[in-house]
Formats: structure tokens, sequence, C-alpha cells
């Protein structure tokens, strides 16, 4: 159901090290990462990703969910609207 989490970090690199150790008994490889702009993305085994960034903004988290159609996005505005 969840298709990617991103997740804001104050101190970039030692987070994706921390995420980089934690996920790997999950599946979750690093797939990405950009560490000039301070962000990196995680993999898990059903292809889900963690994204981390860095950003002022600490404890926001972006959470997208998987539809199967635009209909069914339409319809999950309606019922939440």
């Amino acid at each position: 159901m969840i298709d990617h989490i991103g997740i804001k970090v104050s101190d970039f690199a030692r987070s994706r090290a921390f995420y980089e150790q934690a996920l790997k008994p999950l599946g979750y490889t690093m797939v990405f990462t950009n560490d000039r702009e301070q962000y990196a993305g995680f993999a898990g085994p059903d292809g889900e990703r963690i994204w981390i960034a860095r950003g002022d903004n600490r404890g926001s988290v972006h959470v997208a969910v998987k539809a199967a159609d635009r209909a069914a996005v339409r319809r999950f505005h309606n019922e939440a609207i």
C-alpha cells in the first residue's frame, strides 16, 4: 500500500549511515545518494522506497500510497474531503 516515505533529517551523513545499517536486515539497500544536495533513497525488497533529505523542517514526513489508477485517486480524494 505504501509506495514511498520521505523523512527530513538534521544530520544527513549520520542519518544516511544509520538508515543504511538499520534497514539492511529488512532487505533494503541504498539505491541513490546525492551527498552535495544531501538526500538518499533506499529500496525495499518489494520496490518500496524510503527517502531521507537534509532539511530544516525536522519531524515532517511525506507518505505516498499506491493506487490502482487515477479513478481510485479521485475516489480517495472525494472521500477525504
